[in-house]
């Protein structure tokens, strides 16, 4: 291994489809093997993101003296219900009752920290890039390292109290957008000079190509095609989606709406469906490549309640779609509302109004199409703040 080459250990959580995955696979790929050697640490290792870590990048997952206590640290919900997970999720239940998070001490990551095989491997940079207050950050925390980093994805950050102890270890905090580095300095006012505004790195060349191949689902017909992408989780305003779907409807207006990804919410989303006899609105599950199901929507929604800075957005603007998107701080970091986009209050009237028009004036929506085409995406700058660290 050649001296001057710098060791890192990046720790995620897994390698599902989701946005903070994406922005890592963006992230891995823009590290010069030349200058780095990257190791990956992971509490699942598995997920369709991780045939695509680069090759030179070796993946291990952190290893525990019990298997238990790697449930413990998990927070993946198993759908498995054989007897030995159902004894599991007892023991994990009684295991958070007698190790309360109390103020300032997270108990249970005091247990597990003791639990964890230790790593004899030495590294110069440690960068916990999943964040959202799991035991990662702790373990992050605790290994010798000249430098940390920690990314912040979100600007609802309700988790900070159970990492609290755990980040004054952190030289530099990465929040995703302008909207997340406020929100983090509001919580966290004392380290808000060690906060950088480090925008997820988005291939936008192979997003193009990507949206290049054949589209051959039979359920996505229509004419006029809505869509949404993003996890079936409270966060993304599905539920409000519906409600506006409705509204619709009842104006008699032709549209479908679809959702693309997997989630938490889908039996809920489903009986609202079933209660309303909405055939109109499909989820259509999770899918590895949604980008030719973007290029052929008439109008992309993002009804999120928060976000980061919200990959999917980028990725309709990349390949010039009209936007409608709830009106949040992140979210009007990328569109300003009539020029490159729309934005609207979060009410299933005003998003049902908005899109109602949409729909009814071609014109409004070939504007926004001629304003994404004069407009350039780059991330390329990014890398450079984390290599000054």
């Amino acid at each position: 291994m050649n001296h001057g080459m710098k060791r890192i250990l990046i720790c995620t959580n897994g390698f599902y489809v989701g946005g903070t995955e994406a922005a890592l696979n963006a992230f891995l790929r823009q590290l010069d093997e030349k200058k780095y050697q990257a190791d990956i640490c992971c509490i699942q290792k598995k997920g369709p993101f991780l045939q695509k870590v680069p090759p030179n990048m070796n993946v291990k997952e952190l290893l525990f003296t019990k298997p238990r206590y790697h449930f413990y640290a998990s927070r993946v919900k198993e759908k498995n219900d054989s007897i030995k997970v159902i004894l599991w999720k007892l023991c994990k239940r009684c295991f958070q009752l007698l190790h309360p998070i109390k103020a300032k001490r997270n108990t249970q990551y005091h247990f597990l920290l003791k639990k964890v095989r230790k790593d004899s491997a030495k590294y110069d940079m440690v960068l916990d890039f999943h964040g959202y207050g799991y035991f990662l950050t702790a373990y992050s925390a605790m290994l010798p390292a000249e430098k940390k980093a920690m990314w912040i994805h979100d600007e609802n950050i309700h988790w900070i109290p159970k990492v609290e102890e755990y980040l004054p270890a952190f030289d530099r905090f990465f929040c995703v957008s302008v909207a997340v580095q406020k929100a983090f300095a509001k919580q966290c006012p004392q380290y808000a000079d060690k906060t950088e505004v480090f925008y997820n790195m988005i291939d936008i060349p192979a997003i193009l190509e990507k949206a290049r191949e054949p589209l051959t689902d039979d359920r996505y017909t229509g004419e006029f095609k809505l869509l949404s992408v993003g996890r079936l989780e409270h966060q993304k305003g599905f539920d409000i989606a519906i409600q506006a779907a409705v509204i619709l409807k009842e104006r008699h207006l032709q549209f479908r709406w679809y959702i693309l990804g997997e989630g938490n919410e889908r039996a809920h989303l489903e009986k609202q469906l079933r209660l309303n006899e909405l055939s109109e609105f499909i989820l259509l599950g999770r899918t590895e490549n949604p980008y030719p199901y973007i290029k052929a929507c008439d109008l992309y929604v993002q009804p999120s309640r928060h976000e980061g800075y919200p990959i999917a957005v980028i990725e309709a603007r990349a390949l010039h779609k009209p936007i409608l998107a709830s009106d949040i701080p992140s979210i009007r970091e990328q569109i300003i509302d009539g020029a490159n986009g729309y934005l609207v209050e979060l009410t299933p009237e005003a998003l049902a109004d908005k899109i109602g028009e949409l729909i009814e004036n071609p014109s409004l929506r070939n504007r926004v199409t001629a304003q994404l085409k004069t407009e350039t995406i780059d991330f390329s700058g990014e890398i450079k703040k984390f290599e000054s660290l």
